[in-house]
C-alpha cells in the first residue's frame, strides 16, 4: 500500500539522520555534534519557508494526474520544482556567505565548526529542494515501490561510507559531503 511504501522511505530517512550523528558524535564528540545541531537549526527555519510552498503544488500535482492530465501535472511539477530550487537558493545563499557574523549574532560564542557545517547543510538543502517535486510524481502516478527501495537504500548508504572515511582520516565536512553526494 502507499502508507506502507511511504514510510519506508521516511524511516531510511530518519535512520540516515540519526545514524549520521551517532557517527560524528563517534569521531569528534559533543563538539562536532553541537555544531551539525545547530546547523540543521538554521536549515529548518530554511526549510520551513520551503515546505510552504510544497504543501501547496502538490495537491494540485496529483489531482491534474488522477483526471488524466499527465501534461498538465508535469508542467506543474517542473515549475514547483524550479520555484522551490529557486528559493531555496535565494534564502540559502545569502546564509552560506554570512554565515559567519549571522551565527556570531545569534550565538554570541560560536562553537568550532558550525560556520562549516551550516554552509555544507544548506548547500546540501539546495540540491534536496529538488527531492519534493520527484516524490509527489512518483506518489501521483502511484508506482512508488521502487522508488521508495531505492531512496531508502541511497539514503542509508552514506553511513557506512561516512564510517570508513572518518576512520581513515577523513574530516568531519566529508561527511556532509558524502551526504549531498547520495542526495
Amino acid at each position: 500500500s502507499f502508507a506502507g511504501w511511504n514510510f519506508l522511505g521516511t524511516n531510511a530517512f530518519v535512520v540516515s539522520q540519526n545514524c549520521i550523528n551517532m557517527v560524528l558524535n563517534f569521531f569528534g564528540g559533543p563538539v562536532v555534534n553541537a555544531a551539525r545541531g545547530i546547523a540543521y537549526q538554521v536549515n529548518a527555519a530554511v526549510m520551513q519557508f520551503i515546505n510552504n510552498v510544497v504543501i501547496v503544488v502538490n495537491p494540485y500535482c496529483i489531482k491534474k494526474y488522477a483526471e488524466g492530465n499527465h501534461s498538465k501535472a508535469m508542467d506543474a511539477i517542473l515549475m514547483s520544482s524550479k520555484l522551490i530550487f529557486t528559493i531555496q537558493l535565494c534564502v540559502s545563499i545569502p546564509l552560506v556567505f554570512f554565515a559567519q557574523p549571522l551565527l556570531s549574532f545569534w550565538l554570541g560564542d560560536v562553537p568550532e565548526y558550525s560556520v562549516d557545517f551550516v554552509k555544507l547543510v544548506l548547500l546540501y538543502s539546495i540540491i534536496r529542494s529538488l527531492h519534493p517535486s520527484i516524490d509527489v510524481w512518483f506518489k501521483a502516478v502511484g508506482n512508488i515501490n521502487f522508488y521508495q527501495i531505492f531512496e531508502g537504500i541511497m539514503l542509508l548508504l552514506p553511513i557506512p561510507f561516512s564510517y570508513f572515511a572518518l576512520k581513515f582520516g577523513a574530516t568531519y565536512n566529508f561527511v556532509f559531503f558524502l551526504v549531498a553526494v547520495f542526495e
